[in-house]
């Protein structure tokens, strides 16, 4: 349990410090999946008894996004959370970044899985997977 309150943030990022990327002249905060933070937790139960369809988990996000009001969140695709941010707030730009390589066997797959997941950016290692995802920005590694 963390009993301070976080400060507002640039970027938060959904990966577990997966990436170990370290940005400059930006406020970040690794989201921690171990812990719950008490002012976030008390600002939710109320909800939880309040909204009976939406799990606490969805509850206790939209808060701490509200508590750190980031500009940016960084995930990577393996990530669900990552994918709930831009119902909650869809001013918040979103980058998702492709965790493993794929193989052209698995591309329609990934195609079926990803294609109704809205994202502000999605990075890619392979280039054929540009035209199926609508995105602003692609990158291929």
């Amino acid at each position: 349990m963390i009993f301070k309150k976080e400060k507002k943030k640039d970027i938060v990022f959904f990966d577990k410090n997966f990436a170990k990327l370290k940005i400059k002249n930006f406020s970040y905060h690794y989201f921690d999946y171990k812990s719950l933070n008490f002012y976030v937790l008390l600002k939710s139960l109320p909800d939880v008894f309040k909204i009976n369809d939406i799990s606490f988990k969805y509850i206790y996000l939209k808060n701490f996004l509200e508590m750190i009001s980031p500009s940016v969140v960084v995930g990577h695709n393996f990530n669900n959370i990552i994918y709930k941010v831009k119902r909650i707030n869809s001013n918040i730009k979103t980058i998702i970044y492709l965790h493993n390589r794929l193989y052209l066997d698995q591309i329609n797959q990934f195609k079926k899985e990803y294609s109704k997941i809205k994202s502000d950016f999605f990075l890619f290692v392979i280039i054929y997977i540009k035209k199926s995802y609508p995105t602003l920005f692609l990158v291929n590694l």
